[in-house]
């Protein structure tokens, strides 16, 4: 005997043994479709319609089994498959078209809703970062960045969270995440070099000089060809006062490149602090003569220029710096200084003007300007 004949004799036996009752069972396939069950039911509507059933009472009964079979009584039929527009993977490219568009804030509801929907995967993690730190929010972009390198350990993730934290000053927190990113597997020679000078800034930042030396010598050792782990090498060992090692490394770096304004300056806060007075205002005024955009290299050689009683060429430099920087009041002062010393009365004057309309309260408009007023004529 059939399992379902079994069931229909067990459902008509318990019936029939109250002795009030004649039950007839008839099986209806419950796992066909909607239209041919209700078509069966319709059939056995009919057959029942007679005078034998004169009085009966109908009943519709589901019997399944407890345990769960390949076809279950009655299922419904298979799920459709997931259309690509439906998927994770596809809002997360959609979200991201988005994000490079500026459209941030649809962006960031496609995000949402997919970390809604329970999908935990670094892409989702990312792009909400990306949002959160396009809207100013960085304690949530933070949290979402360390969330992407908790679920995938990859360059990208680490170097996103390293990025964030930087610009959130938190260098003790990104030097320790570029510690963690240089145990990588497979890491080429670029991203070491990278990671490495990142970690170097990120102790320097935070007083931990010798850790930085340590991280622009392994930078450098990979010799890349890039001048730039020997020229931060330089100004760790400034900072750390080897002063000699720091010389080293400038010169070296000068004398593969003759024109890099960076090791010539670096070269010259060498010689300021040694105070060899005449090679540091060189070097200052050759850095500035090869890369003029440096305030502090300047601010050097103005200060050794009035040591050595040395304007004109620090004059004819700081005219040009003011025609294409934003006008500074102490360094227009300087500059009135300089003309008033070379005797250019008249740019002295012009020089005053420029300083009034900026600072009407600078300290040393009215004694230079009553210097001007004691001047020989020329």
């Amino acid at each position: 005997m059939s399992e379902n004949s079994e069931i229909r004799r067990m459902i008509a036996d318990s019936l029939e043994k109250k002795g009030r009752y004649r039950a007839e069972v008839i099986e209806v396939d419950g796992a066909g479709s909607r239209s041919s069950r209700m078509k069966n039911l319709e059939e056995l509507m009919e057959e029942f319609d007679s005078d034998q059933t004169a009085g009966a009472q109908w009943y519709f009964v589901s019997v399944a089994p407890n345990e769960p079979i390949t076809r279950p009584f009655g299922a419904t039929p298979p799920a459709p498959p997931i259309k690509e527009e439906q998927t994770p993977e596809f809002l997360v490219k959609q979200a991201r078209i988005l994000e490079a568009a500026g459209d941030i804030s649809l962006a960031k509801r496609i995000y949402e809703s997919i970390y809604s929907n329970g999908e935990r995967s670094a892409a989702v993690f990312r792009g909400l970062a990306h949002c959160f730190e396009k809207e100013g929010d960085w304690v949530r972009a933070i949290r979402f960045y360390e969330e992407a390198v908790a679920h995938e350990t990859s360059l990208l993730s680490y170097e996103e969270l390293m990025s964030a934290l930087m610009s959130q000053k938190r260098f003790q927190g990104a030097g320790e995440v570029a510690m963690r990113a240089l145990v990588l597997p497979n890491l080429p020679p670029e991203s070491k070099e990278r990671l490495n000078l990142v970690a170097g800034d990120c102790w320097l930042s935070t007083g931990q000089v010798q850790r930085a030396i340590e991280h622009y010598q392994q930078a450098g050792s990979l010799e890349l060809g890039s001048v730039e782990p020997k020229l931060r090498l330089g100004s760790a060992y400034l900072r750390s006062g080897a002063i000699s090692q720091a010389i080293d490394v400038f010169t070296d770096v000068e004398n593969k490149d003759a024109r890099n304004s960076r090791a010539i300056f670096g070269l010259g806060c060498a010689y300021v602090v040694k105070n060899e007075t005449k090679l540091a205002y060189q070097c200052f005024l050759d850095s500035l003569r090869i890369e003029l955009s440096n305030p502090t290299a300047l601010f050097y050689l103005i200060k050794m220029a009035f040591k050595l009683k040395k304007y004109s060429e620090t004059e004819t430099l700081l005219v040009k710096y003011l025609d294409q920087s934003p006008v500074s009041a102490s360094l227009l002062y300087c500059l009135a200084v300089l003309q008033y010393h070379l005797g250019k009365y008249p740019e002295v004057t012009k020089s005053l003007g420029r300083l009034r309309a900026v600072k009407p309260d600078h300290e040393g408009l009215k004694r230079l300007g009553d210097l001007i007023k004691k001047a020989p004529l020329k």
